[in-house]
């Protein structure tokens, strides 16, 4: 992309991509520019909004402390217009992600959430497929596995239906992480398997992160030569990244390596690089983790007292966070590691707080899976609610324009009928003919029917008689503007168009020019004349 001239009509355009941009690889082209600007060089409006993407630059970094703390300030500086609200989400969104990585579940839950209520009241389908896959993770860290994988699937349906192979990517990644944490890795081997079709030419990251996934297959297998191979591969490939929170699993890989081929001064370097990582980023629930592979390394070792100390230290951050799944995995190990002192009370119950949290773990995640299935019902059963009043709506102000337009038939009439009285009195000559004529019209005409249906129904028939010929003609032709072609014909005023389908004349104008550059004929033609020829 060419060097972005800094003026508010060049941001604006900036603005207008990265609404769809935002969740895209397209994004990472444009935030160099973005990074250049200035707020003097954008409108009042718009600073908040360059302010917000200038400030992902730190979560991109994993910066996730420094992110959350000027992101506060940011939001507070929103409007409640409609283009400040769609970016709030998109805020929000990621302040509920950085979340997340540093362990603050219950506040990533309660972000995530408000996004995805707010952007399906705007109806931006693509935002909420976005943050239902983050949903998906968020409940996934935090060990809720029925309602991760129901979010990811519902995500997964949207991109699959519109062919968006990025949201593809990220709701596979989520369920392989669903999958490893379930220890299945006969239901990872197919996702990984369709993801490295098209992943080849995806970012270095999105790369880097299959083989990593892959690397963790592998190790559910204990199938320590290919993972070694796999290893080797992503040296070779990753260049110069480099992503704290991404490395500190690749620390712990690194470190189950060293721990099979027996170099154990070499492992516990490599837990000692990931928890200073973890420490460094900020993140309890990566910090949780790299205790508890720690604590298992040295329960391996028979260093009872050093693997007592880490899962310790793991307990107490799972308080801190007031992680069921962190409480879980903890008092596993910690029953574990009873069992090798050989101190059986202790083991039992260590056992029975580890069946608490875990039972406790899959209870709120059954009842908030039910909850979130009434919902979708409910959802749906409004929805479809809503569709058929929208369409007996439709129904209705097709009848009242019927209506509307017997009316102006019989105004037409009768001013026609005045008009020819007055010619009578005027002209004061025999009018037997014309008097003839006027009582035929009369008599033939549909507007003066007894019945309001059959008159509804006459005038329907006869425009949808005409319509059928027409559309045929001129597919590209709107149902609005068959019938403002219809009244034309029929010699009706733009005025009384208005009036029939409860406009403005204006829009009548415009509408007109619309149909005449959809027909390719002279706009300054009659439109009249047109139609009649048409016959």
């Amino acid at each position: 992309m060419s060097k972005i001239h800094t003026s508010e009509k060049a941001f604006g355009e900036i603005i207008s991509t990265m609404r769809t941009a935002i969740f895209t690889r397209a994004k990472m082209a444009l935030m160099p520019d973005i990074y250049t600007l200035k707020l003097s060089d954008v409108a009042h409006n718009q600073k908040p909004i360059l302010r917000l993407f200038q400030n992902l630059k730190h979560y991109e970094a994993a910066d996730y402390n420094t992110f959350l703390t000027q992101q506060k300030v940011i939001l507070s500086s929103f409007q409640k217009t409609s283009l400040h609200r769609y970016f709030k989400v998109i805020a929000n969104f990621y302040e509920a992600l950085a979340h997340n990585m540093l362990g603050n579940y219950k506040e990533a839950v309660a972000l995530m959430q408000c996004c995805h209520v707010t952007a399906t009241d705007m109806c931006e389908e693509r935002v909420v497929a976005e943050v239902e896959t983050g949903l998906g993770h968020i409940f996934s860290e935090y060990g809720y596995q029925k309602i991760a994988s129901h979010y990811f699937e519902t995500s997964l349906c949207f991109a699959n239906t519109n062919d968006i192979e990025s949201l593809k990517i990220i709701n596979g990644f989520g369920l392989l992480k669903l999958y490893f944490d379930q220890n299945k890795p006969t239901k990872m081997l197919p996702i990984l398997e369709q993801m490295q079709h098209y992943i080849s030419d995806t970012a270095l990251p999105v790369q880097l992160n299959l083989l990593r996934w892959q690397m963790e297959y592998h190790l559910l297998l204990k199938e320590w030569g290919n993972l070694a191979a796999k290893r080797e591969t992503f040296e070779q490939v990753r260049g110069d990244f480099f992503n704290p929170y991404f490395f500190i699993a690749i620390y712990l890989l690194d470190a189950k390596l060293a721990t099979y081929t027996e170099n154990r001064n070499e492992a516990a370097a490599l837990l000692e690089k990931a928890l200073q990582s973890a420490r460094d980023i900020g993140s309890k629930a990566a910090e949780s983790i790299v205790y508890r592979e720690m604590a298992d390394s040295f329960i391996q070792q028979n260093d009872t007292q050093r693997a007592t100390k880490y899962l310790g230290q793991s307990l107490s951050l799972a308080q801190e966070m007031d992680s069921n799944i962190a409480f879980s995995f903890t008092y596993e190990h910690l029953h574990q590691l009873a069992l090798k002192k050989g101190d059986l009370e202790a083991a039992l119950d260590y056992f029975k707080q580890y069946h608490f949290y875990t039972e406790r773990l899959n209870e709120q995640d059954e009842k908030i899976n039910t909850q979130l299935l009434k919902s979708t019902a409910m959802l749906k059963e409004k929805t479809a609610t809503i569709k058929m009043l929208q369409q007996e709506l439709s129904e209705k102000a097709d009848e009242l324009q019927m209506t509307q337009f017997v009316l102006q038939q019989k105004k037409q009439v009768i001013e026609d009928v005045s008009a020819f009285m007055q010619s009578l009195r005027k002209e004061n000559i025999a009018q037997n003919k014309m008097l003839s004529q006027l009582e035929k019209r009369l008599k033939e005409s549909t507007v003066f029917e007894q019945s309001k249906d059959q008159i509804i129904h006459s005038c329907q028939a006869e425009i949808n008689k005409w319509s059928v010929g027409f559309e045929a003609k001129f597919p590209m032709i709107s149902k609005t503007e068959l019938k403002i072609c219809f009244y034309t014909l029929k010699g009706f005023s733009n005025k009384e168009i208005a009036s029939i389908l409860f406009t403005t004349t204006k829009n009548i104008e415009q509408t007109k020019y619309r149909i005449k550059k959809k027909l390719t004929f002279d706009t300054t033609q009659s439109l009249e004349v047109f139609l009649k020829a048409m016959i």
